[in-house]
């Protein structure tokens, strides 16, 4: 990842909430794609049995770490198509459900993604710090780097 993609994203520190944005040089249908099919999601953030369809329940899967499964049970509680989409994140049933939502919105062709993660506040203090690195330093590089390589690649000549 480049200098310049980790300096495009906007964190803004919240005592309950992360909150972070990040202007993608794509179209929103591309964006809502990587955010809102099974597929898109696996190819930045993990695997999963996702469907945008609101009262869904599905899994994330990753590999297992020290104290972790490397599950995460979430529910669909909000679908907009190509503008929120929302969803339940629990990464363990000791835990609280937190709250993970998506905005998108359209700025001159390209599209500003705003990830919300909520409900923290009922977390240990490890674990949402954990929480605000994961989204902030990997996750949305990841969806930026996935979303700029494709964009590279529509725009290659054919021979």
């Amino acid at each position: 990842m480049s200098d310049s993609q980790s300096n495009r994203i906007n964190y803004q520190k919240e005592a309950q909430v992360i909150r972070r944005s990040i202007l993608l040089d794509a179209p929103l249908s591309q964006v809502w794609n990587a955010l809102a099919t099974s597929e898109g999601l696996a190819s930045w953030l993990m695997l999963n049995d996702f469907q945008p369809i609101v009262g869904t329940r599905f899994t994330f899967s990753a590999e297992p770490q020290s104290n972790w499964n490397g599950i995460v049970e979430c529910e669909v509680t909000q679908v907009d198509e190509l503008h929120q989409l929302a969803f339940t994140w629990s990464e363990s049933p000791s835990l609280a459900l937190t709250l993970v939502t998506f905005e998108l919105r359209e700025h001159e062709g390209k599209t500003e993604v705003c990830l919300i993660h909520s409900g923290r506040e009922h977390l240990p203090e490890d674990y949402t710090s954990a929480l605000d690195q994961g989204w902030g330093c990997n996750m949305l590089r990841r969806l930026a780097a996935l979303i700029e390589m494709e964009e590279l690649w529509n725009h290659l000549p054919i021979d």
